[in-house]
């Protein structure tokens, strides 16, 4: 007799695309507070990410601390170059636990 299976809560997939910038901060910080609502682990696709601002980098910091603290489980997933430049640039590669190979260096 197999016995049965509890399955982990499905992973919340978004995927952000275009600009992370100071005009698109407003609308994707309603999307994370959504998804964060939903109670789930969140996995966030930076792929498409062409251009970002340092608005666009407090949000990706605000959602990693809301997610820590909310007790969930947060990952940032095929940051671009964009997003790799600008984290090498500021130095905060170590707080968005992007694996220091995939990031540019200055």
């Amino acid at each position: 007799m197999a016995s049965p299976r509890v399955k982990k809560d499905p992973e919340l997939q978004l995927k952000i695309e275009n600009e992370m910038n100071i005009y698109q901060a407003a609308t994707l910080s309603t999307l994370f507070l959504d998804a964060l609502s939903k109670n789930r682990p969140i996995a966030i696709d930076l792929s498409g990410v062409m251009e970002i601002d340092t608005s666009g980098l407090q949000l990706l910091l605000v959602w990693a601390r809301e997610a820590r603290q909310g007790e969930r489980p947060i990952r940032f997933l095929n940051p671009g170059p964009a997003i790799r430049e600008a984290l090498a640039f500021c130095r905060l590669e170590s707080l968005l636990d992007v694996p220091s190979s995939t990031l540019l260096t200055h």
